[in-house]
């Protein structure tokens, strides 16, 4: 038992000296290395607890610090996810969910091509790695299906074939896979080439998330520029056109040498209402005015609030009379107005002193 103890020493210090060796060149061997360290630390202390074994000399054991591979396992979890591992081989699913793990990547097991769409329809997954060579449903079409989805078009896949099956990898390649790697799986290629589709995947998602952000922005820009322009050529109490819109029309319809009629209407005692009651009330009746006026008018015409209480429409001369024009103001005024002073209702009769007049070309547009 002391030889083996001995032996067992020894064996552990050559396998440390190993383990700084295969640091800078051979990492894919790191873990065999630390699991036979860690099964003779084990037997050395189970030995010494037990006191099965004569103490073991200082100087025969290294003193253990983190493994290497498990400085570069934390360094790929800051970029692991969610893998979708697609294998009718469970042998080969097995070794390659436990390098997934060791990763520090979560993966899925499926066995067809049918359950990888079922998982993709209700976990959001980061990569595929898909067997050629399945039942059911074999690679080729699981990938054709997912390329045909637009929901899971843009996950990578990356193909598992043996080294007789290249040939069938380029076909994958066309129909949109990322990548391949074939049977046996080297550690390191794995670690590489997952790597790499998780992250070409996290950059689309940024600038797909980007893009989407751009198109928000410009969106709420362009309602921003129509709110500005809708401002621009409003009345903000009334809605009807404001004084700097209609005075454009008149321009437009000066320059075009198109005749239209001028109908001015003037409230009275407007300053009365708001002196007494107050600016809300006041606001309230011009709305309610603006509204019986806008009705008063066809949609072609022009109807704004010139200023204070003072209204404004412009109708083309082809389109009516003046007499019938000032009936149908007349007609706004007849019904009582109920206005909102803020806690109470207040019904007043409101009239107007109500003129017209008619722009020919040639006509003085000022006069």
């Amino acid at each position: 038992m002391s030889d083996l103890r001995n032996k067992a020493s020894e064996v552990l210090h050559h396998s440390e000296l190993l383990r700084e060796e295969f640091v800078e060149s051979h990492q894919q061997m790191l873990d065999d290395v630390d699991t036979i360290s860690g099964a003779l630390r084990n037997l050395l202390k189970y030995s010494k607890q037990h006191h099965f074994l004569p103490p073991v000399p200082s100087d025969a054991i290294v003193p253990f610090t983190e493994p290497a591979s498990r400085q570069i396992q934390d360094s790929h979890n800051r970029a692991a996810g969610t893998i979708v591992l697609a294998d009718d081989d469970d042998a080969n699913r097995n070794v390659l969910r436990r390098h997934l793990e060791a990763e520090g990547h979560q993966p899925i097991d499926a066995r067809n091509g049918k359950e990888v769409l079922s998982i993709l329809e209700t976990h959001p997954c980061d990569l595929v790695l898909l067997d050629i060579m399945m039942p059911e449903l074999d690679g080729f079409e699981t990938l054709r299906n997912m390329k045909e989805d637009v929901r899971l078009r843009d996950i990578p896949v990356i193909m598992i074939s043996a080294l007789d099956q290249l040939s069938s990898v380029v076909q994958c390649i066309e129909l949109g896979a990322e990548d391949h790697l074939s049977k046996p799986f080297n550690r390191v290629l794995l670690r590489s080439r997952i790597g790499a589709s998780l992250e070409k995947k996290r950059l689309r998602d940024r600038e797909r998330r980007q893009t989407e952000e751009l198109k928000e922005t410009l969106l709420l820009l362009e309602k921003a520029k129509e709110q500005l322009a809708l401002q621009a050529t409003q009345d903000v109490v009334t809605g009807l056109a404001n004084r700097r819109s209609v005075d454009a029309y008149i321009d437009f319809c000066v320059e075009q040498e198109k005749p239209f009629n001028v109908f001015y209407i003037d409230l009275n005692e407007f300053k009365k209402i708001n002196d007494t009651y107050g600016h809300q009330a006041g606001d309230d009746l011009l709305k309610q005015v603006g509204s019986r006026l806008r009705l008063a008018f066809r949609s072609s015409d022009i109807v704004g609030r010139w200023g204070g209480d003072e209204f404004v429409g412009l109708v083309d001369t082809r389109f009516g009379t003046t007499e019938a024009g000032m009936a149908r103001i007349a007609e706004c005024f007849r019904d009582t107005f109920v206005i909102h002073t803020g806690k109470t209702e207040l019904r007043v009769n409101v009239g107007a002193a109500i003129g017209s007049a008619t722009w020919r070309p040639g006509d003085n547009i000022a006069e």
